[in-house]
């Protein structure tokens, strides 16, 4: 979309817009949008109870995907962090682990 300011009329004006995607669209898809892939109180808590005894995440959707459960395993690494790290200063500490990791791969 490209907008402009016109300064007679003091507003914004459309003059263009693109709608094609640049990604795959479709009802395939929408089970794993954002709005849609909360998951419900048991799916979230075996989720948890797998990763709680050590399960890789992408395992953990690998499993949750052969039961038809629609999950998108960024999720999952994201339950997995709020798995291990609780508390506020346990969340402070694993996010600056996180980093720290990720600093020491990309130095190497």
């Amino acid at each position: 979309m490209y907008l402009s300011w016109d300064k007679r009329e003091m507003k914004y004006v459309v003059k263009s817009c693109n709608m094609d995607h640049n990604h795959d669209i479709g009802p395939q898809l929408f089970p794993l949008y954002v709005s849609n892939r909360q998951p419900d109180d048991d799916v979230a808590q075996r989720t948890s109870d797998m990763l709680a005894v050590g399960a890789k995440p992408s395992l953990v959707a690998d499993a949750l995907h052969r039961q038809n459960i629609p999950i998108a395993i960024k999720d999952v690494y994201n339950m997995s962090q709020k798995t291990s790290c609780s508390t506020l200063s346990e969340q402070r500490t694993c996010s600056t682990q996180s980093i720290l990791t990720k600093l020491a791969l990309w130095t190497v």
